[in-house]
């Protein structure tokens, strides 16, 4: 993914006038506010339409938490289910709000209310080993299953820490990315 401030970069805009001439390239503000969330808009309401035809009896979910570079809180749910017709779907979902478990709590209600998802379906929530995840499957009464792949994760960069080379090799690797990144 590239961030929305790309539109405003000199290298973009030119290639862009390149292309079109006559083309006004609107600006970040126009794609956070206005064309994003409309595409999610109609993104939801296309999705929530297909779920409301082929009734979703149970589903499992999988969440994953980050934080933006100015630290805002995101909070990414992916729902699994079977429907009707024995066919296996996958919606993602997203919530913002502080990581609190209270809150990822009331986030997974209602993303469940707002995506008509029957709470009493959920079957299980993948987590990694946050505390504040396992409370919030705690609160909301979720059977929790741990992520395979964030202990495989952990247990091989533990591994690794122990390894100078892998060290500096990693580390050569992140200013290379760092470099190309900054470049664009």
């Amino acid at each position: 993914m590239i961030p929305i401030f790309t539109v405003e970069k000199s290298g973009f805009r030119n290639m862009m006038k390149t292309f079109d001439p006559r083309y006004c390239l609107p600006g970040r503000k126009y794609f956070s506010d206005i064309a994003i969330p409309a595409l999610y808009n109609t993104v939801h309401d296309k999705v929530l339409e297909e779920i409301r035809r082929r009734p979703v009896c149970y589903l499992g979910a999988t969440t994953d938490m980050w934080s933006s570079r100015n630290m805002e809180p995101y909070l990414g749910v992916t729902v699994h289910f079977i429907d009707e017709d024995w066919r296996l779907n996958r919606e993602t979902c997203y919530f913002s709000s502080d990581h609190t478990a209270e809150n990822l709590a009331l986030g997974l209600r209602q993303i469940s209310t707002a995506w008509d998802f029957r709470e009493t379906g959920m079957v299980c929530l993948k987590t990694d080993n946050g505390a504040n995840t396992i409370k919030a499957a705690s609160l909301n009464n979720y059977l929790r299953l741990q992520c395979f792949e964030h202990r495989l994760n952990l247990a091989i960069n533990n591994a690794l820490i122990k390894d100078q080379r892998i060290d500096k090799a990693v580390a050569s690797c992140v200013k290379v990315v760092s470099a190309f990144s900054y470049s664009w």
